[in-house]
C-alpha cells in the first residue's frame, strides 16, 4: 500500500472526535504529513516513512511503530505510550515533553533526538542507540 500525503492536517476541534482503531498503515509513505493533534491510537505504522511528519501533541498510544522511520520527526509533546518503537528511525527526532512511558525502544535509534524533559519511566531500551545533539 503507498499512500502519499504530503500535507494532511485536522483542525483541532477534531481531536478526541477521529480515533482510527485497527487502522493499518503499515509500510506508508507519510514523508512530511502533517498530522499534529490527531488522535492515532492503535494504528499499524509498521515500516511506514514518517520522516519529517509533524505528530507534535498527537495521540499515538498502543500503535505499531516497529521499523518506522520517523528521523527529523516533530513528536513534541506527544503521547507515545505503550507504543512499540523496536528498530525505529528516531534520529534527530524532537521528542521534547513527549510520553514515551512504557515504550518498547529496543533497538532503535535516537542519535541526536531532542530529549528535554521526555518520560521514559518503564521503557525498554535494550540495545536503543542514544548519542545526545
Amino acid at each position: 500500500m503507498a499512500l502519499c500525503l504530503v500535507t494532511w492536517s485536522l483542525p483541532h476541534f477534531a481531536v478526541g472526535i477521529l480515533p482510527y482503531p485497527q487502522l493499518r498503515l503499515s509500510k506508508s509513505n507519510l514523508c512530511g504529513a502533517n498530522l499534529n493533534w490527531v488522535d492515532l491510537r492503535e494504528v499499524d505504522f509498521s515500516s511506514a516513512d514518517l520522516r519529517r511528519a509533524n505528530l507534535s501533541a498527537a495521540r499515538l498510544c498502543e500503535a505499531d511503530l516497529y521499523s518506522a522511520n520517523l528521523s527529523e520527526a516533530n513528536l513534541r509533546e506527544a503521547n507515545l505510550s505503550e507504543v512499540d518503537l523496536r528498530w525505529a528511525d528516531l534520529s534527530e527526532a524532537n521528542l521534547n515533553w513527549a510520553d514515551l512511558s512504557e515504550v518498547d525502544l529496543r533497538r532503535a535509534d535516537l542519535t541526536q533526538a531532542s530529549l528535554v524533559e521526555t518520560d521514559f519511566t518503564n521503557a525498554t531500551l535494550e540495545e536503543c542507540y542514544i548519542r545526545s545533539m
